[in-house]
Formats: structure tokens, C-alpha cells, sequence
């Protein structure tokens, strides 16, 4: 029998099409540029939930959040995980690329090795992760 692999927690950097919702794509690459952004930096993500084999759920790691997405459990800050800023994680998971439409596979495009950051999200952010994912959305028994 095969060791099962754990993936909860891996950091990768992946197109900002992916995650990004089609109709707000625009807006996004519009005010990334008036912020003097290059609108196709790649976004960063956390993979967040696991399911079946090596298909994962992902949640975007941000630098900004406010006081009420915080006090909604919209929000985890990620206090020993080491990012050059202050970091969220958001609580909502994607499952599927909203680019292709597949759901998101270890080891199959976007979630390949080449996008894959050095770093991981530590057990105690994880923790905190989970209990403002549950309080969010009360019938999750995960």
C-alpha cells in the first residue's frame, strides 16, 4: 500500500486567470496597471483542501484585508509563515480553474513543481486556518 501524500499546505504561484473570476478580469488587470502592477504577475496560493488523490482545493494568499472580512472569518492571517509582507489567507476555497475548468490536480497544469515556492504554510496557520473556515461556514465538518 502507497504512503498517501499530504499537499495541505503548499505554496504556488500561478496565473492570475486561474483564480480570477472571467467577468472581473478586466477590472483586475485594469487596476493592477493604475497601480503601476504588472497585471500578469502570478498570483499566490495555498492549497488548502485535499480530496481524492491528487485533486486539492486552493485558497489565494493576500496582502490586504480589512477589519470586517477579518471579524467574518473571510480572513486568516498567516502570523509564523514567513512572506516578505504580512500575509491573509482567504478562507473561501476554488476548486476548479475558472481559466479551463478542470479541477485543480497536483502535478497537472497550474499545480506543476516549476510553480511551486519554497516556502509552506506551518501547521499553526493551518490550525487557525480551519477554525475560521468552520466558524464561516457552520455545517463544514472538516
Amino acid at each position: 500500500m502507497k504512503n498517501k501524500i499530504d499537499y495541505i499546505g503548499r505554496v504556488y504561484s500561478i496565473k492570475p486567470e486561474h483564480i480570477v473570476k472571467s467577468k472581473d478580469l478586466k477590472t483586475y488587470k485594469e487596476t493592477k496597471a493604475k497601480r503601476g502592477d504588472n497585471a500578469s504577475n502570478k498570483k499566490i496560493v495555498a492549497v488548502t483542501v485535499q480530496n481524492r488523490g491528487k485533486k486539492v482545493q486552493v485558497s489565494a494568499v493576500t496582502t490586504k484585508a480589512n477589519e470586517q472580512q477579518i471579524k467574518r472569518n473571510q480572513k486568516s492571517l498567516l502570523e509564523t509563515t514567513n512572506f516578505k509582507k504580512k500575509s491573509y489567507l482567504d478562507t473561501n476555497t476554488i476548486a476548479k480553474s475558472r481559466k479551463t475548468g478542470k479541477h485543480f490536480e497536483i502535478g497537472i497544469d497550474p499545480l506543476v513543481s516549476k510553480n511551486r515556492e519554497s516556502k509552506k504554510i506551518t501547521k499553526d496557520d493551518l490550525d487557525k486556518y480551519n477554525k475560521k473556515r468552520k466558524k464561516r461556514y457552520k455545517g463544514l465538518n472538516r
